[in-house]
């Protein structure tokens, strides 16, 4: 079972340690909004995060290799995630 704060408030901020190829720190992060078009939570010399929560952390810490669910490809992730709420 997935609760709302699994996709919601993924563990994204690394106080002491953290799994960057599982998308996991250890503590939650108070970002609520999930952008589904965004693929990656921070720029790509890691000094700048965007200000919602991406897709590899609101969906790959379970759909991904080893994870808890199938993996699943960006664009999977992302027909998925946009309008996911608004379905009936």
């Amino acid at each position: 079972m997935v609760d709302c704060i699994d996709c919601h408030m993924p563990r994204i901020t690394k106080s002491a340690w953290g799994d960057a190829d599982a998308y996991t720190g250890d503590i939650r992060t108070h970002l609520w909004a999930i952008d589904p078009y965004a693929t990656s939570q921070f720029s790509e010399d890691g000094t700048t995060a965007i200000s919602q929560v991406s897709l590899d952390f609101a969906c790959k810490s379970c759909h991904r290799t080893g994870g808890s669910a199938s993996v699943k490809t960006d664009e999977q992730l992302k027909d998925t995630a946009i309008g996911y709420h608004s379905t009936p």
